[in-house]
């Protein structure tokens, strides 16, 4: 299984959720990722570091390099 992260503004349904978060989380997740991969997106990168967290064991990825068209990090 491969996951996918996003980060921002989301519209809670009650049974769901829609934003372009779950959209480029589920990108990442479903069409991206390979098994033991967690993929996060840009944003949130960017959230991880405003909270002092380690980020050190993600890596950036050029989108275009797999199925997704814009660029995330792979972490461990």
């Amino acid at each position: 299984m491969g996951i996918g992260l996003g980060y921002g503004p989301v519209i809670d349904l009650d049974d769901d959720l829609w934003g372009n978060a779950v959209n480029t989380a589920s990108k990442l997740g479903e069409d991206t990722s390979e098994p033991g991969e967690i993929l996060i997106t840009e944003e949130f990168y960017a959230a991880l570091i405003a909270e002092h967290a380690d980020v050190s064991g993600c890596v950036p990825v050029e989108g275009a390099a797999r199925k997704a068209s814009f660029p995330y990090y792979l972490c461990k």
